[in-house]
């Protein structure tokens, strides 16, 4: 069993950094290899997260509005701040890909699928690195569990709060119930995936477009699962099982597997 003390750790924001520092990296390194240019790659990939930052924030507002909150006037600070707490990473996925589609547009069908399986690969591993963050700042945790690899909060911390206004743990007691690594679960799968699709033998002979299908289908579908490990108030509920992220997941796996069958197929790619 692991044990995090929140105030004692890297803030969440070094996490956010260093991930967009890794993306970058992956960018300049496999953009060659891609057949795109670096910079054209770069420039998308900032416009995709300005894009992205948004979706997530406003993912998070219907989050909270689901959960009965309204929107005020006081709430514009905490909507333009770049790397405050809030986000919701199907909303940053959705709205990056929707900004990367609008603004090549006008490119050819082989030029975009390039591009796309440089920024989307980069983008889930700067988007697990990130993830990271979440386990030590406790603002992303799991359901109660006893598995040797649990994780429990220090008091004070976001678990802890919530475990004890359950009545499931003492004011004097020093750390929260033990919880699942739900973070952890999401940064790993995304890592293997972006392992996977950057170094297996067999995506050299894959089509243009493939990676970045089989990367974001495939942690599309790790997070819908994983999203049954989530401690249940941190997000809105659809029911006694679902909650609202895995409808949104749900929604994005069809749209992505729409826009591979009708854009991005080998049979459609083509240098015209």
């Amino acid at each position: 069993m692991w044990s995090i003390d929140p105030g004692a750790t890297p803030a969440q924001s070094v996490f956010f950094g260093v991930g967009i520092w890794m993306a970058f990296a992956y960018l300049w390194s496999f953009a060659p290899v891609r057949g795109v240019s670096r910079l054209d790659a770069l420039a998308l990939f900032g416009l995709g997260g300005v894009g992205g930052m948004l979706g997530a924030r406003l993912m998070s507002l219907g989050v909270r509005a689901w959960g009965g909150e309204r929107w005020q006037w006081a709430d514009l600070p905490w909507l333009l701040n770049p790397v405050g707490a809030g986000y919701a990473s199907v909303g940053f996925l959705v709205g990056a890909g929707l900004t990367i589609l609008l603004m090549t547009r006008a490119w050819s069908v082989l030029s975009r699928a390039r591009m796309f399986d440089l920024i989307v690969v980069s983008g889930l591993l700067g988007m697990s690195v990130a993830r990271l963050g979440c386990i030590f700042n406790g603002c992303d945790f799991g359901r109660i569990t006893s598995l040797p690899w649990a994780i429990r909060y220090a008091q004070g911390s976001g678990p802890w709060a919530r475990h004890h206004a359950l009545g499931l743990i003492s004011a004097a007691e020093p750390w929260s119930a033990p919880t699942h690594a739900f973070a952890l679960y999401l940064a790993g799968g995304a890592m293997v995936l972006v392992a996977w699709v950057s170094l297996g033998k067999r995506w050299k002979r894959s089509p243009p477009g493939a990676r970045a299908f089989f990367a974001l289908t495939g942690y599309l579908a790790w997070h819908f699962g994983v999203e049954f490990f989530r401690e249940p108030s941190m997000a809105a509920r659809l029911g006694a099982v679902l909650n609202g992220n895995q409808l949104a997941l749900f929604v994005a796996l069809f749209v992505a597997v729409a826009i591979w069958r009708h854009r991005f197929q080998p049979r459609e790619v083509s240098d015209g």
